[in-house]
């Protein structure tokens, strides 16, 4: 491909890396349900300060969150509103994928995999269980 081509994608690709991360996934999916005083996301993330600083500082410089000082705590709000759409659509492609593979290695007419054995994106753990379908089923 040529430079004006690639031109056009690398914004969209720089969104999508620093959503790639775990840790900033998980911030995004919080913040879609409201804002949060940084303290909070700290609580959350169960990381330390500079830790949770530097993942909301990437964020912010591609404009994913935004925020807000209000007393002695920094506010922050999701300003990319497609966000939890996008991982319904994650989640719902891994659960087709992980379905389709095991359609594959089952027996004809065996019965398809019980919900608990479908792949979920919960990498912060209970905090983000409660965003659409994105708890990890597993027991």
């Amino acid at each position: 491909m040529n430079n004006e081509v690639l031109s056009k994608y690398e914004t969209p690709a720089e969104i999508l890396k620093i959503l790639g991360h775990p840790i900033r996934l998980c911030i995004a999916i919080e913040l879609s349900k409201g804002e949060l005083c940084v303290y909070k996301i700290n609580d959350i993330i169960q990381a330390d300060t500079s830790t949770v600083s530097k993942h909301l500082s990437l964020m912010k410089a591609v404009n994913i969150v935004k925020s807000e000082k209000r007393g002695n705590c920094m506010y922050y709000s999701l300003n990319m509103r497609c966000v939890p759409d996008f991982m319904l659509c994650t989640e719902q492609f891994i659960s087709d994928e992980l379905k389709d593979k095991l359609g594959k290695i089952e027996s004809p007419g065996a019965s398809e995999a019980p919900d608990n054995e479908k792949g979920g994106l919960d990498e912060c753990g209970k905090n983000c269980a409660d965003i659409g379908s994105f708890s990890n089923d597993k027991q």
